[in-house]
């Protein structure tokens, strides 16, 4: 017969006492009214933090009662969710939450193609901390959205936990009821990877020659040296043309057809994550005006001539060249000087045969 020394003796038994204390509070077992006071109401303060333990301000959060609880510990599940579960004590399994975990997804499925309304919705403070209060005793599934910011989307894990909860006292190796549970999700933080934003827009530089614009201008865009997309830009899309696409690439914009007598430039600018690129037309009057060809300096140039009486009128060349009457000469009296002149020519004639 093994002798066992008296402190052995004593730890074994202290182990057998708590041993059957912790049975005998249980859900399904013997547990008092006492210890269960169904005349009080819970609550639960859910906590979201990043992956790095940073507070999460902003995050949903819904909870669902799923099971109710009796004075004894005793778990039944609500009528309203009996259509995902074959046992209605599917919780008394002795706080045994890893088996409860295996219900978190078809209960989601379930709230979701019965459009189930939520116990209670909320949203995380800046401590990241969500409160729920004035709740009836039960089973919860919890439910939290992802948090999407600059750099990560933050998701965190459905889960199904009991208000009030069994657990042993602070200060006392006694098990007791805590009506007013706080509750850390397990979260994911992985990191966005954000579409880039660009932009292209026509401007024109043509103040007085607005008739001169082509209808429409053509831009070829490249992304790492490859056409990307050929856009046409026109009144009817404002001439501006926009598209996303992954970071980490190069992209070249060439304008292809700029109209008459314009010229383009680019310009381009970014704000954190939009990238726009400005084609710019500016005009460039030719230096002879339409309609009036340059002159051909081998041919005679006729000079501006002065009004008379306020026209310019049709003279006779002289030598090739035309001429204006002078100030004050008349011409009425030459007529009769050619008279004279034809009669004095005959006469000399006449006088000559005579001779």
């Amino acid at each position: 017969m093994i002798k066992l020394g008296k402190d052995i003796f004593s730890k074994i038994v202290s182990v057998a006492v708590a041993a059957v204390m912790v049975l005998t509070l249980l859900p399904g077992r013997s547990v008092s009214a006492a210890d269960i006071d169904l005349s009080k109401k819970g609550s639960m303060t859910v906590i979201h933090h990043s992956a790095d333990d940073e507070p999460l301000e902003g995050v949903k959060s819904r909870i669902y009662r799923v099971a109710s609880v009796d004075a004894s510990g005793k778990y039944t599940v609500l009528d309203e969710f009996s259509g995902c579960f074959s046992d209605s004590s599917f919780f008394n399994n002795g706080y045994d939450f890893d088996a409860w975990k295996s219900c978190v997804d078809g209960v989601k499925e379930y709230v979701k193609a019965t459009n189930v309304k939520p116990y209670k919705e909320g949203v995380s403070d800046k401590q990241g901390k969500t409160y729920y209060k004035d709740l009836d005793l039960g089973v919860y599934l919890v439910i939290s959205d992802n948090l999407v910011d600059k750099k990560f989307v933050h998701s965190f894990a459905s889960f199904v936990y009991p208000v009030p909860l069994l657990e042993r006292g602070k200060e006392s190796e006694v098990m007791e009821w805590v009506y007013d549970v706080e509750v850390v999700p397990k979260k994911e933080s992985v990191e966005r990877i954000i579409d880039e934003e660009f932009v292209v827009y026509k401007r024109w530089s043509d103040s007085g020659y607005e008739s001169n614009r082509p209808s429409e201008i053509t831009v070829k865009i490249y992304c790492d040296s490859s056409v990307y997309k050929t856009v046409k830009l026109n009144s009817s899309n404002n001439w501006k043309y926009s598209w996303t696409y992954e970071p980490g690439h190069e992209w070249k914009l060439v304008e292809t057809s700029t109209g008459n007598n314009y010229t383009a430039s680019l310009s381009k600018s970014k704000d954190e994550n939009k990238y726009t690129f400005v084609f710019t037309n500016t005009y460039n009057p030719p230096e002879t005006p339409p309609g009036n060809p340059p002159e051909d300096p081998s041919e005679p140039v006729t000079p501006d001539l002065p009004s008379v009486l306020g026209a310019i009128r049709d003279l006779p060349e002289v030598l090739g060249a035309r001429r204006l009457p002078q100030t004050g000469q008349l011409w009425w009296p030459l007529p009769i000087l050619v008279l004279f002149g034809v009669f004095f020519i005959f006469k000399g004639i006449r006088k000559n045969s005579k001779a």
